[in-house]
């Protein structure tokens, strides 16, 4: 008979994948002495999907919470919570959670800004301004890129990989829309 060892061994990995999406805020939930989470719901759909710790620094916390006293909402059925404040729709944030999940796991608030409605001609999230040139490159990369016939969520990731992609340092044109046809993460 075989014996097994149950020791450890350092002879394995263990790696941990992130996607970066965006959600709609429902409002944020804050309790004295806990850090604040963020609830989020599915763009388009508003279904709640769950919560991320937020993860900005003071100033743009302090600007979300502003936000979210100057727009109060109501509470989404089913989460009348006395410590939240709901806040009305109209505003994205940019969340990293963990890949492959259907609902985010382990997710953390990085960015919010106004409904694209609002602020789609700036091209400024609640922490990067991008300049002319730049939204202009992000804009020829679309077009080469988006398909008639795709849904508004398609067009949202394929805008999310090309801004990604450009943040993560690609700047070459051809290199850009090359590499923003594939997912994140390949």
């Amino acid at each position: 008979m075989a014996s097994s060892s149950a020791s450890r061994s350092t002879n394995w990995l263990k790696a941990k994948c992130y996607s970066i999406d965006e959600y709609e805020l429902l409002g944020v939930e804050r309790e004295a002495g806990k850090p604040a989470f963020a609830l989020m719901a599915e763009r388009g759909t508003g279904r709640y999907v769950g919560s991320a710790f937020v993860t900005l620094n003071r100033e743009m916390r302090e600007r979300l919470w502003k936000r979210v006293q100057e727009h109060p909402g109501a509470a989404p059925q089913g989460h009348e919570a006395a410590g939240d404040a709901w806040v009305k729709p109209g505003i994205i944030r940019r969340v990293k959670h963990l890949r492959g999940e259907e609902d985010p796991r382990h997710a953390s608030l990085h960015d919010f800004r106004e409904d694209e409605n609002a602020n789609s001609a700036k091209g400024d999230w609640a922490g990067i301004s991008y300049n002319a040139s730049e939204i202009a490159l992000f804009g020829r990369a679309f077009d080469k890129l988006r398909l008639d016939d795709q849904s508004p969520e398609a067009r949202d990731g394929l805008a999310s990989r090309i801004i990604a992609n450009y943040m993560a340092g690609v700047v070459d044109e051809a290199e850009l829309v090359s590499l923003s046809k594939q997912p994140l993460g390949r």
